[in-house]
């Protein structure tokens, strides 16, 4: 055992290096714990997000009400396509450190990260066939519109 002799002074410095390097692991298990709940938080938030415009988004569009609530969810995935791969790189960088510092995350999760981009792919997708279907069917709605006012 490493032993110090200072002057008079004799120090055993073994029982504190194993303290310090005990407590550096549970340092490192509570941040990777941490992590690991506000990582998985922001991945269900925004699976959740694209989940409910996906599900908004299948509603058929018959009258004007339904017109109006399609046009203001595709405004809404307007709106966060420019800033949602800001959104992927934060989720994405703490899942890429849990990974180095052997934080214990289920495989679902990863894979699920791994396909966000994949995933707003395929809503935006929906969107423009949503898109599409509501400039297929302007005339006829227009049409209603005008016979209705009257």
């Amino acid at each position: 055992a490493p032993v110090h002799n200072i002057g008079a002074l004799s120090l055993e410095t073994t029982p504190l290096k194993h303290s310090l390097k005990a407590e550096a692991a549970a340092w490192k298990s509570q941040y990777t714990q941490n992590l690991h709940v506000q990582a998985k938080a922001e991945l269900e938030r925004l699976i959740g997000w694209m989940d409910e415009m996906g599900v908004k988004l299948k509603r058929e569009v018959t009258d004007l009400d339904t017109v109006r609530n399609a046009m203001g969810y595709l405004k809404q995935i307007r709106d966060k396509e420019g800033v949602i791969e800001q959104e992927f790189a934060p989720i994405e960088e703490m899942y890429a450190m849990l990974a180095r510092y052997e934080g214990r995350v289920q495989k679902e999760e990863v894979d699920t990260v791994g396909e966000l981009p994949y995933l707003w792919k395929k809503l935006k997708r929906q969107a423009d066939d949503v898109a599409d279907v509501l400039a297929a069917r302007q005339s006829v709605l227009k049409k209603r519109l005008m016979r209705d006012v009257r």
